[in-house]
């Protein structure tokens, strides 16, 4: 397994997460997260409770990183950013 810093990625994939959902590197849906379990052969039911549970613990990212003693300065530039993405899926 070999690991890429930041600095060796070229600047379009920076400015991208690199993986992609439903063919989308953003504004990715629950619709879309969704349409990615038919692709693994998950039932909509199934797809929806695995959904659910991540968003679930996702919401406490704050709490695991303080536990995990991530700095203030680091959780503040996330912060914004996962509250508007959750927002994102859990409406969409």
């Amino acid at each position: 397994v070999s690991h890429v810093t930041a600095g060796e990625l070229p600047q379009e994939m920076i400015q991208y997460q690199i993986l992609q959902i439903n063919g989308k590197h953003e504004d990715i849906s629950r619709q879309d997260l969704l349409d990615e379990g038919k692709a693994f052969q998950l039932s909509p039911q199934k797809s929806r409770q695995l959904l659910d549970n991540v968003v679930e613990r996702l919401t406490a990212w704050q709490e695991v990183f303080q536990e995990a003693g991530v700095p203030e300065q680091h959780t503040s530039l996330l912060r914004h950013d996962i509250a508007q993405r959750l927002a994102h899926i859990m409406t969409s």
